[in-house]
């Protein structure tokens, strides 16, 4: 029920906006993981440069999403 609430919001951002939520959403996430104080750097990096790279993917991707709804408008 709250993604449903959550995407309904998104919808009606603009595409700039809605990929700073979403950054935004999962740099929280990320922050709540204590990689500093539990993992080796080494492991810390494993973690953080895929996720990295998840989160600029996610962007791209509803950017991309957003500039073919508008398109069709």
């Amino acid at each position: 029920m709250i993604t449903e609430h959550f995407l309904r919001f998104l919808r009606h951002l603009l595409p700039f906006q809605a990929a700073v939520v979403v950054v935004v959403v999962q740099i929280d996430l990320l922050a709540s993981i204590p990689l500093a104080h539990r993992l080796v750097v080494p492991l810390a990096f494993q973690v953080v440069v895929p996720l990295a790279l998840h989160v600029v993917l996610q962007v791209a991707a509803l950017v991309a999403a957003f500039q073919s709804l508008l398109q069709l408008y």
